[in-house]
């Protein structure tokens, strides 16, 4: 029977009784509202232009106790003080509120239906499911008290001085500065997860950062007859600092307070050994220096050269700087002598060479670090220091070179027009965490190896199919294709890191799995010896790629398919007729495949015992695989089995991204409406509708631990303007 099948006799009970539960329906709103608020106003004198702008946002997320509340300002004033000299002002500041843990969508999928938790009914904490010690209720972190409050001031002066002795030579000079604190403070009860193993928990997490960037632009622009020169000399400098740090108290003998009273707890850590995001300060820097000079004879031909030289204080004490050069080349055909006068037809050539600089690492990834540890030595309890991370002086800037030639082109007067682009382009020094042997006695090490090859072609198309008084409709298209291949990876040329599944000459998205040969072992294929050695009816069949009759990882693996899509397109349409607009845009990704926890997941249960549950927010009595039920898409519910796999599935979807359909009112009423001058209503929606065979959340992110849909938002909505 299904009751003799269940892990717990709680779950068995349940089964008995009728009793189950929808954990995604109970974490999920039936609806999530989203209300914002905008005004600005603007003017202008004969040397002041100013502007002013607020906004308030309230939102609500999809999942329960997940809120959002923004409010935001911006100004901004420019004036002109002598017919040479210019002056700006730029100012804006966000008030966010996160307030508030929301319920777990991960948890929420893997949670048995038939756990009898209540979670508003004990006062201490009590396991969600007897015998899964590990498995926290879907609900329970909303009953953690949490304020999250984050503030952010940022303000750009500008100067600009036009030489009143050199024509055509200006120096513009800017100045912004970033200040940042974010307040995050959470107390957990002692009846959830986090706050149950000392009497609660409470954590103060004050954060705050500070950047300034300043840019020092001198530029030269001028027109000699058919000739025109732009040139430009750029100084950038910028600074990002900041520091956080993260008090833990527990064991309160009183909580009513939480995080307000921090005196009622009796153990204080800052930042516990092993924590991710420790007690810190720091900083980091970056400097630039840029030559570009551009040329054009008779608007007809055009060449750009470009020198940037880019300096990062996280790489290496001798590699902090990279030279970037660059160059391109454009000609438009349709300006020659020899093209058909009066032609109706554009066509311009472009072809360029450059290079791009990456600095994605850590602020101090070159650097060796230390770590922390707790020991007790004669009832004392000290803090000792290791070393956690072999440091790696060499570490510099990856670099790209590539290549592209595209075409711009536009006929009938621009009613059908577009782009074709095709690049070629060669990472090298890629920037790597590598996974070192256990006998280094480090997990992983930063390092420039390896090296990656790109192919592409990006096309856009944008045409008016209809243009008469009353009714116009324009289409814009978009289609984009990449491949890439590791080319480079070690320093060998048959290089593999199986960890992370790179391989010489293959994608960077290969996905290196067992391959499965559909359906289940059955009671007939044991009998006659088909089962690989340890295998038992109501589990996967895996081919044996060696031939030796069992499954392993060392010899049954390959490459099952590639993550990244075929291709890419999207498709707009803007219909607009007298006072009505209606616009939609369908998104689109075929081909590459992804994975998605759906059909089984580990939970260990007090005996140690790793079983891999095919739950998944299924149904208690789907039919899972038995002796009398041979099913082949469901495994038994003790499914311990010698290996598991991925259970991949197609990426491809096509989604109705954007639709708004937009009613703007006409002259002759504004007039009569006095201060109006622009009055429009509309009503929109985002991801309308998906057509695709994933059965995750979003086929876009296409992440086996994706744990928030995309939502469906309908708006509606008024602009008013005086």
């Amino acid at each position: 029977t299904v009751a003799a099948r269940l892990r717990t006799e709680e779950e068995r009970q349940n089964y008995l009784a009728g009793n189950e539960i929808d954990w995604v329906d109970q974490v999920m709103r039936d609806r999530a509202s989203i209300a914002n608020y905008d005004a600005s106003f603007s003017g202008a004198s004969e040397r002041v232009n100013y502007y002013a702008s607020g906004s308030v946002a309230r939102e609500e997320g999809i999942l329960k106790n997940d809120q959002f509340e923004r409010y935001t300002f911006n100004s901004k004033v420019d004036g002109k003080l002598t017919d040479w000299l210019s002056l700006g002002l730029n100012v804006n500041y966000s008030y966010r509120d996160y307030s508030g843990v929301n319920a777990s969508l991960e948890d929420a999928r893997v949670a048995s239906p038939l756990a009898n938790y209540d979670l508003d009914s004990p006062d201490d904490y009590v396991t969600f499911l007897t015998n899964e010690g590990y498995m926290p209720h879907p609900l329970g972190q909303t009953k953690a008290t949490n304020e999250d409050i984050r503030n952010n001031l940022f303000f750009v002066a500008n100067a600009k001085v036009e030489v009143p002795f050199v024509e055509g030579l200006t120096y513009d000079f800017n100045y912004s500065n970033t200040f940042y604190y974010r307040k995050n403070n959470t107390f957990w009860p002692v009846s959830i997860e986090n706050g149950n193993t000392n009497n609660g928990r409470a954590e103060r997490r004050p954060e705050e950062t500070r950047q300034w960037i300043f840019n020092n632009i001198l530029s030269y622009n001028r027109t000699f007859g058919d000739h025109d020169i732009n040139s430009t000399l750029l100084y950038s400098r910028e600074k990002y600092f900041g520091q956080s740090y993260i008090l833990r108290v527990e064991g309160f003998e009183n909580p009513l307070l939480g995080f307000n009273n921090l005196n009622m707890g009796t153990v204080v850590t800052v930042v516990p050994p092993g924590d991710s995001d420790p007690a810190r300060a720091w900083e980091e820097q970056g400097v630039s220096y840029m030559a570009r000079l551009n040329y054009q004879y008779k608007r007809r031909y055009m060449i750009t050269g470009t020198v940037r030289r880019d300096g990062f204080s996280g790489f290496g004490p001798d590699s902090k700087f990279v030279t970037l050069p660059s160059v391109s080349l454009g000609w438009v055909v349709s300006e020659e002598p020899f093209w058909k006068e009066g032609s109706s037809i554009y066509t311009k050539l472009r072809l360029s060479y450059g290079q791009n600089g990456n600095q994605g690492i850590g602020r101090y990834s070159s650097f060796a670090q230390m770590g922390t540890e707790y020991y007790v030595y004669d009832s004392n309890t000290s803090i000792s220091l290791f070393p956690n991370r072999i440091g790696n002086p060499s570490l510099r800037w990856e670099k790209t070179s590539s290549v592209n030639l595209g075409v711009d082109f536009g006929f009938w007067n621009n009613r059908l027009a577009g782009s074709v682009d095709g690049y070629l382009a060669k990472t090298s020094d890629v920037l790597v965490k590598r996974k070192l042997p256990g006998s280094a006695g480090y997990a992983d090490i930063w390092s420039n190896i390896g090296a990656l090859d790109n192919k592409g072609l990006d096309i856009e198309l944008r045409s008016e199919n209809i243009r008469t008084t009353d009714l116009n409709w324009k289409t814009n298209v978009v289609f984009s294709i990449n491949r890439n291949k590791i080319s480079k990876l070690y320093g060998g040329e048959n290089d593999v890191d199986v960890g992370n599944e790179w391989f010489v000459g293959e994608p960077i998205s290969a996905l290196y799995d067992y391959e499965m040969l559909g359906g289940l072992w059955t009671e007939d294929d044991l009998y006659a010896g088909r089962t690989y050695t340890g295998w038992y009816p109501g589990q996967y069949k895996y081919a044996d790629l060696n031939g030796d009759n069992r499954i392993d990882p060392q010899n049954d693996r390959k490459i099952v398919g590639y993550a990244d899509p075929n291709y890419r397109f999207s498709i707009g349409n803007t219909l607009t007729w007298k006072n009505f607009s209606l616009y939609f845009l369908l998104n689109s990704i075929q081909g590459g495949n992804g994975y998605y926890l759906r059909d089984n997941y580990t939970v260990v249960n007090v005996n140690s015992r790793s079983d891999d549950v095919l739950r998944m927010n299924q149904s208690a009595v789907r039919p899972y695989w038995t002796p009398d039920n041979g099913v082949d898409n469901a495994t038994g519910v003790y499914n311990s089995a010698a290996v598991t796999s991925r259970i991949f599935e197609s990426r491809s979807f096509v989604r109705i991204q954007d639709v708004s359909l937009t009613y703007t009112f006409g002259n002759d009423l504004l007039q009569r409406m006095g201060r109006i001058n622009n009055l429009q209503i509309f009503l929109s929606g985002k991801n309308v509708y998906t057509w695709t065979k994933w059965s995750g959340w979003d086929p876009e992110i296409a992440s086996a631990n994706a744990n928030y849909p995309a939502m469906r938002n309908v708006s509606l909505g008024l602009r008013l303007g005086l």
